[in-house]
């Protein structure tokens, strides 16, 4: 016996306990409850085989596939499920996915050969990307923040800029490098994709290459302030790295707010150096070369 709590169109939740098998997948389920309970029951479904990515849903806050989640997977016995993008449902479990196609299509989806074959067997995992907008609906920057393109346009940036028959990547890198850096690494595009890919993986891989860009940037500046002040101290110290930044006179605003923290002796006026410091060095080098 299961106890559903599912979404409707005027915010309320339907409640249905059924007497369903284990190995029941939600979209039976669904359309189950359509057939058989209430006809009016909206929700979206395509292949039934994970590839189209259109019925995905949020069940007890998690995102998954309807066609490949099976009822026994969870471990709880109330199911409360609602549409992918929360924020903004249309009926029922329908989602509004303009934002994520909006978002998709904001950089070129094509090649720019060279001329030059591309090299033998280049396949990137991007290619198998469903589109279903999971990753995009489960980022937290992308919640706060609406000028993130999301986890699944970086994944398709990554693929063009690996691509060695590409000719634009200098001009692929300039749109990327403002996106990459509000990326707050905490992995749940990685972690719900349906798809095992790895779209964190590919954030990482541009920002490695925004680095080797002559150009800087503050998420630029910012990384070697970081990797400078553990090189020097084995730890992230914000004093260095605020004056690293923003010089002596843009960080004093910084400082000053820091002085509390310095009275309660939360803060060291000269930090102390790591004990392994040495050690943190040789790990750095081995990294860097």
């Amino acid at each position: 016996m299961i106890i559903l709590r599912i979404y409707r169109r005027d915010g309320h939740y339907d409640v249905h306990q059924l007497d369903i098998k284990p190995e029941t997948k939600l979209l039976t389920l669904f359309e189950q409850i359509r057939t058989g309970i209430d006809p009016t029951f909206a929700f979206s479904s395509g292949c039934r085989h994970g590839i189209c990515g259109s019925c995905a849903v949020k069940v007890n806050g998690k995102p998954v596939l309807a066609c490949k989640t099976e009822i026994g997977s969870f471990r709880s016995g109330v199911l409360r499920i609602e549409p992918l993008n929360s924020e903004s449902p249309k009926i029922d479990l329908l989602s509004d996915f303009d934002g994520f196609y909006r978002s998709f299509s904001s950089f070129p989806d094509f090649l720019e050969p060279n001329g030059r074959p591309t090299k033998e067997n280049f396949l990137p995992e991007a290619t198998r990307c469903i589109q279903c907008g999971i990753c995009y609906y489960s980022c937290p920057s992308v919640s706060y923040d609406k000028e993130f393109s999301g986890p699944a346009a970086a994944l398709k940036q990554d693929r063009f800029l690996s691509d060695p028959a590409d000719t634009i990547t200098e001009s692929r890198l300039e749109e990327a490098v403002g996106e990459v850096y509000r990326c707050v690494k905490c992995y749940r595009c990685t972690e719900y994709c349906p798809r095992s890919l790895d779209p964190e993986k590919a954030i990482e891989n541009i920002r490695t290459r925004c680095l080797t860009r002559k150009e800087e940037t503050i998420g630029t500046f910012h990384t070697k302030a970081l990797f400078d002040s553990i090189y020097h101290y084995g730890k992230i110290n914000e004093t260095f790295t605020a004056r690293y930044l923003f010089g002596f006179w843009g960080s004093l605003p910084l400082i000053l707010s820091g002085l509390p923290f310095l009275f309660k002796r939360r803060v060291r006026l000269r930090p102390v150096k790591a004990a392994n410091l040495k050690e943190i060095r040789r790990l750095l080098e081995m990294e860097n070369d």
